[in-house]
């Protein structure tokens, strides 16, 4: 259960609400392949754990960050409708569906999570940055020329600060 207790709550909650509702349209609108295929697989099961996404290495002159922060939105909002629709669905075992509303608010909580530690990481003067956490550790991609340990361990201990996790498992990687 969400309990807000300032309006600047609800409306950064609306605004997050309409942006993934926005990213979700776009996704279905813009793939009919990918929705005839997942038709034909249906929808996956809360306790499968998803496959992690595939981050890839630009090389074309695309930017790295950008493409991969839109692949990391995208499997989130598709992942977070089927829970969603899985939730709201009456013909769902009731713990199928207690599962699937604990998988959504993890999922929730993840992409507040690195939102907010990819906010603390380009405070720190960084050009770019790409946080991705999981249960138990957070890989951090940042754009940087020169790294030296010293931004690294800067890095790493902005990200777990937000993220509550130990320094050890924050892995870093510098790239361009």
């Amino acid at each position: 259960m969400i309990i807000v207790r300032r309006k600047g709550e609800i409306l950064r909650m609306g605004l997050f609400l309409l942006l993934m509702g926005a990213m979700a349209y776009f996704i279905l609108s813009k793939s009919s392949s990918f929705a005839t295929s997942q038709e034909s697989a249906g929808p996956a099961p809360a306790s499968a754990t998803p496959v992690e996404p595939f981050m890839p290495q630009v090389t074309d002159g695309r930017d790295f960050y950008a493409e991969t922060r839109l692949a990391r939105d995208q499997d989130r909002s598709l992942r977070q409708e089927q829970l969603t629709a899985m939730v709201n669905n009456g013909n769902v075992d009731a713990a199928v569906r207690k599962s699937a509303a604990e998988e959504l608010q993890t999922a929730m909580k993840y992409a507040s999570l690195e939102n907010q530690a990819e906010a603390l990481v380009r405070g720190q003067g960084v050009d770019d940055v790409l946080v991705k956490l999981t249960d138990n550790q957070a890989m951090v991609y940042v754009k940087a020329k020169d790294a030296s340990h010293q931004q690294a361990v800067q890095v790493a201990d902005a990200v777990a600060t937000v993220t509550g996790l130990k320094l050890s498992a924050v892995k870093v990687r510098f790239q361009e």
